[in-house]
């Protein structure tokens, strides 16, 4: 069985790589997924269940934000737990006030695994530095 940061580097390169169906395939049938930020402002902020509403996210992102950097550089593993801190360079692409606006940002990642699958998942950054 893959450990927990084989798998989130797997769905790491699968996001990069645009490929949406290996991304959800490694995510359990039932999974809490939330972006932790203000919800007025981040369409794709706030929890999801299912993985067509996780597909749903990541279609509202790619209208939102154009990323340019998104890399992760640190991972901490513990059991089936695992955070991963990154840092993301992008691109608002127009989203009210915000269009056009540049930002690089730290973000932290936080996983819980269960038989292979991703059952948790967090997603934390400097909304701040997106928004203003």
């Amino acid at each position: 069985m893959e450990t927990p940061t084989e798998i989130a580097k797997a769905s790491y390169a699968a996001y990069r790589t645009g490929k949406e169906e290996n991304l959800l395939a490694l995510f359990a049938d039932e999974v809490e997924w939330e972006f932790v930020g203000p919800q007025s402002e981040l369409r794709y902020a706030g929890p999801r269940r299912t993985k067509t509403e996780i597909r749903e996210v990541f279609r509202q992102m790619g209208e939102d934000e154009e990323l340019h950097d998104f890399k992760p550089t640190e991972f901490i593993e513990c059991g089936d737990r695992l955070v991963v801190v990154g840092e993301v360079k992008g691109r608002v692409k127009c989203s009210g006030k915000h269009c056009g606006k540049a930002y690089v940002v730290p973000w932290v990642h936080i996983f819980t695994m269960r038989e292979g699958k991703i059952v948790r998942w967090r997603g934390f950054y400097d909304t701040a530095a997106r928004l203003l």
